[in-house]
């Protein structure tokens, strides 16, 4: 799995909002990171709270692909004609 950014929310008992950005290779590994994050700039839950959910938007750089038209054409016409050269010579069979 690839490193990903990822934004953790929380809010606390007296419903303040509370977000991190962290980096991460899975979910449960960016709650984690960000809980941390989030007690190393001073967020501190009171003795009494207990945390019960936790919000993870995972951001993922987009995937580009330039695909040339008349090649991917070809590609498929031969695909197409070997099956069905695939199919005729299994029927003489």
């Amino acid at each position: 799995m690839s490193i990903s950014k990822c934004i953790v929310r929380l809010k606390d008992s007296h419903n303040t909002e509370h977000s991190v950005e962290v980096y991460a290779e899975s979910l449960y590994e960016a709650v984690l990171r960000g809980l941390n994050r989030l007690q190393d700039i001073g967020w501190e839950s009171n003795g009494n709270e207990t945390i019960q959910r936790v919000e993870v938007g995972i951001h993922q750089e987009p995937t580009r692909h330039i695909v040339d038209v008349p090649k991917l054409l070809k590609w498929r016409r031969l695909r197409v004609s070997g099956a069905t050269n695939s199919s005729q010579s299994q029927s003489e069979r």
